[in-house]
């Protein structure tokens, strides 16, 4: 994986905004969407909680994908720094 340079790391965990990325990661843009662990969302069933933390993700990488990125990653971080903030995370 030495090679691989990925033009965009996304973490996701709560537990994870505070850690660091790896090494190889190098300049990579990072961005965290932090989201609860759905094992831990008070609701009335697993299905619930899963289905919240999903349909969180998928509006988020809706907001993600519809982004003009012809101008690169880096031309865009502003806008994709907001999106988790566009889709924030609800009290149940």
């Amino acid at each position: 994986m030495a090679d691989f340079t990925p033009d965009l790391v996304i973490t996701v965990c709560d537990n994870a905004a505070g850690e660091t990325c790896p090494l190889w990661l190098g300049q990579t843009l990072k961005l965290h969407w932090g989201l609860p662990d759905p094992t831990s969302i008070d609701a009335p069933d697993i299905d619930e909680q899963f289905s919240y933390v999903i349909e969180i993700l998928e509006n988020r990488i809706k907001a993600l994908i519809s982004l003009p990125l012809s101008a690169g990653i880096e031309a865009q971080k502003a806008s994709l720094q907001s999106i988790a903030s566009q889709f924030p995370l609800i009290q149940r």
